[in-house]
């Protein structure tokens, strides 16, 4: 999950087959007694709106996000980010192995950050805290969301200066009370330690100009070391990062942005915010008039969607990726149930294919593309 917000421009082009001698100005590409009517229109009415969705889905995400940004066009945007640790590894999962007459060392907290959006050339300060109750495996957010109570005497504090793009590593010495605490679950099954150890809030302070992401897994070297003694002889054990959360709160400027808003509203652009609800709806509200032409066949029908200019320079970066998501008649985005009993928004799929329909930014051209030719031949037959 990225943070980045932009004003965005859509086009929409269409190559068409007709498969009868009623199309005009046919170039004979077929056989010779069956001449087919070939012709590229970009003229096609696209409507857009910026929607608010008033929940999203920030529990598993792919980054922990933590600190704050004023973006030029929405305002103010704050995350934090909740975790809990977990055992390493199955076979601890019955009873945490640490060893006998334990001894504390110190406890770190290891986040390896290759994201950011904003401003990173300041120092940014992160802060760690212990929750005081338990967070859902599954949370979605909005701006009013549940807060989740924690200590506010940090355990950790760090001023640093990040190096997204070099894929740094922060390290934060954590208080003895928490490592102390940790000890106590040696020989105790992780269900245990579940029910009883809340995790951690990470926060970030109100200078930060940039939130940086933080990626959770233990294989790029994110995790909570316990550095140890037992009997005497050095020992560490590494609680990989597991439940997690990011609660995003905005403010935007005083723009009534809750409710559907045209394009024609905004000065014609459409606004897209990831984990804060705000996506761009795109409508192609006379495409049925091609009935009209006869028999026809889309050979391609492509969605070219460019940010604003001078909307993704410095470090108000672009997304690396767009999605395209179904609407139901009711204008709704349709959800499916996954696997944790947790819906989740149903994707387009990519024409012949299960995959969803995911467009890459392209610099070159500062576009994105999506290809709907099954859609539109769905409209049109």
């Amino acid at each position: 999950m990225s943070l980045s917000a932009k004003r965005i421009a859509l086009f929409f082009a269409l190559a068409i087959t007709c498969l009868v001698t009623a199309c005009k100005d046919p170039q004979v590409i077929g056989l010779p007694d069956q001449p087919l009517g070939v012709f590229v229109t970009d003229t096609i009415t696209v409507r857009t709106s910026t929607v608010y969705v008033d929940s999203v889905r920030t529990s598993l995400a792919s980054y922990m996000l933590a600190g704050q940004y004023n973006d030029p066009a929405l305002g103010a945007v704050n995350a934090n980010s909740y975790f809990r640790p977990v055992y390493s590894s199955d076979a601890d999962t019955a009873a945490l192995n640490l060893g006998e007459s334990l001894s504390l060392d110190s406890l770190v907290l290891f986040l390896n950050y290759d994201y950011s959006y904003g401003d990173t050339t300041g120092k940014q300060i992160v802060s760690v805290h212990q929750l005081q109750e338990s967070m859902p495996n599954t949370f979605y957010n909005t701006n009013k969301a549940q807060e989740f109570a924690y200590n506010p005497t940090p355990i950790g504090r760090k001023e640093f200066q990040p190096f997204p793009r070099a894929g740094d590593t922060l390290r934060l010495r954590l208080a003895d009370v928490a490592g102390e605490e940790l000890l106590t679950y040696a020989g105790k099954a992780e269900s245990t330690f579940l029910k009883n150890f809340y995790g951690f809030a990470i926060t970030a302070a109100t200078s930060n100009k940039a939130i940086i992401g933080y990626y959770p897994s233990i294989n790029a070297g994110s995790k909570l070391r316990l550095y140890y003694k037992t009997g005497g002889t050095a020992k560490i054990y590494d609680f990989q990062i597991g439940p997690r959360l990011n609660k995003i709160k905005h403010n935007w400027q005083g723009k009534n942005l809750y409710d559907s808003l045209p394009a024609s509203q905004t000065g014609g652009m459409a606004y897209l915010q990831a984990g804060t609800g705000l996506m761009t709806k795109v409508e192609f509200p006379y495409l049925q008039n091609f009935k009209e032409l006869g028999n026809l066949a889309i050979n391609r029908a492509e969605l070219i969607v460019q940010p604003v200019a001078g909307t993704t320079e410095g470090n108000l970066f672009p997304p690396p990726q767009l999605t395209l998501y179904n609407t139901n008649p009711a204008g709704k985005i349709e959800k499916a149930t996954g696997s944790d009993g947790g819906s989740y928004w149903l994707p387009a799929f990519t024409e012949f294919t299960s995959a969803p329909q995911l467009a890459a930014y392209r610099s070159s051209s500062n576009a994105y593309s999506f290809f709907l030719k099954d859609y539109v031949n769905n409209v049109i037959v």
